[in-house]
């Protein structure tokens, strides 16, 4: 799958209260819901059925470099669609 880039830029750190630090690995950002302002992750060495929807806000944030990559392979999906 060519959506999968390198790991480095695709670490999520999540803290609750009760635990410690633990990081979570986006495997691709598979696609864009503008009603929600989410984007629908697919998190490394989970299944499909635990895909989230995560606001663009954090995702923004914590991998810019991942966010932009999926907007660069949506344009040109978006172009050749129209060709």
């Amino acid at each position: 799958n060519n959506n999968i880039i390198p790991e480095q830029i695709t670490t999520i750190r999540v803290t609750k209260k009760s635990q410690r630090e633990k990081l979570y690995i986006i495997e691709w950002i598979i696609a864009f819901d503008t009603e929600s302002n989410c984007f629908h992750i697919r998190w490394k060495d989970y299944p499909p059925d635990q895909d989230t929807w995560e606001p663009k806000d954090r995702i923004v944030k914590d991998v810019p470099q991942l966010v932009k990559l999926f907007w660069k392979d949506y344009n040109t999906k978006q172009r050749r669609a129209t060709i």
